[in-house]
């Protein structure tokens, strides 16, 4: 596993943690994914069709499953891009820490660029 991976899952394990401590579903449209990661097609339209309506939390959780489940970085990180710039914390946080833990320069300068653009300290994640 590599470095950006490991933050990433840590990200993950994190949020999946505090949405069980806080027992509340943030979105209405926006199902949770079973334990086994798949989602049937009707939980997986209700997503998308809360995505298009702007959900940062059915952005989030897409990427997740894209990710995770399906195995579709290409997939996945889209939804994870379009749910950060929608201004879901968890999705910033998690594409800053992919940036951050890379070899090249440029990429951990893009990860501070967008740390500053989205107003995220260090200690936020």
């Amino acid at each position: 596993m590599t470095l950006a991976t490991s933050h990433f899952v840590r990200n993950l394990v994190l949020t999946a943690l505090m949405s069980l401590l806080c027992s509340c579903k943030p979105h209405e449209d926006a199902p949770s994914p079973s334990n086994s990661g798949a989602l049937s097609a009707v939980e997986l339209a209700k997503l998308k069709a809360a995505s298009d309506r702007g959900s940062g939390d059915a952005m989030y959780r897409l990427s997740i499953y894209y990710l995770f489940h399906e195995q579709d970085d290409k997939e996945g990180w889209a939804w994870m891009e379009k749910s950060a710039e929608s201004g879901n914390a968890d999705a910033r946080m998690a594409i800053i820490d992919h940036y951050a833990t890379r070899e090249s320069s440029e990429e951990k300068a893009y990860s501070e660029t967008l740390r500053q653009k989205w107003g995220m300290n260090a200690s936020d994640n």
